[in-house]
């Protein structure tokens, strides 16, 4: 749990006033007051308020008695509903001003209609896709000017999305019960140029067994 110390130091932080913190965390001033004076031993629900609405503005308390700004290169989503979370993220991150998320290696025949849902909400707001396929894989429900084909040779059934400037990566291969985000430049930049690799010497499928009733281009128009 904080301590006093540590509740004065985000406080000075986010250049906030007694009153303004109270304010934000709905908490009486003279509380804060209270806290930051280490007078009496204050409530554990009122400390987790604090850290909690601190943390929510960026700040994050470390072992040391100290605060600093939330490093936001590595985020880990571990649940049962990682990839749905995944989603989300790409869907905030892309906003309603579309952008491009490149997929490396999709199954398209895995999707649940949670996952075909989000899909079809972001591609109603303009994102656009390209997705790097197994060989052997014929179900596509995107469209097949979307999808370039990978030597099986080469094809890791590991699924990774690149957006922005960041890149997922599933520790538990395709069960996505934990994701790694990654959000650097360079590193999207780099993982950008291996896809694009791939995209250019890939060939575009002929055909696809997923039902047309079920592609994305269907359902789009449903």
């Amino acid at each position: 749990m904080i301590t006093a110390k540590q509740v004065r130091m985000a406080r000075a932080a986010m250049d906030w006033t007694i009153e303004d913190l109270a304010g934000t965390a709905d908490l009486a001033p003279r509380t804060i007051q209270q806290v930051e004076r280490g007078a009496g031993n204050a409530q554990e629900t009122t400390l987790r308020k604090l850290q909690e609405t601190f943390e929510s503005r960026g700040l994050e308390f470390t072992p040391d008695n100290g605060v600093r700004e939330h490093d936001r290169t590595v985020t880990i989503l571990e649940s049962e509903n990682a990839y749905l979370d995944l989603l989300d993220d790409v869907s905030r991150t892309l906003g309603d001003t579309g952008g491009e998320v490149l997929i490396a290696f999709n199954q398209g025949s895995l999707s649940t209609q949670e996952v075909v849902d989000r899909w079809l909400r972001m591609r109603r707001a303009g994102v656009r896709v390209r997705a790097l396929c197994d060989e052997n894989d014929s179900f596509h429900r995107t469209p097949l000017k979307e999808v370039r084909l990978v030597p099986s040779r080469y094809f890791i059934n590991q699924l990774s999305l690149l957006y922005g400037n960041k890149v997922s990566f599933n520790v538990n291969g395709r069960v996505a019960k934990k994701i790694i985000l990654v959000e650097n430049e360079l590193i999207a930049a780099q993982q950008r140029n291996m896809f694009d690799f791939f995209w250019h010497n890939g060939k575009m499928p002929k055909e696809s067994t997923c039902p047309e009733d079920q592609r994305y281009d269907a359902l789009l128009k449903g």
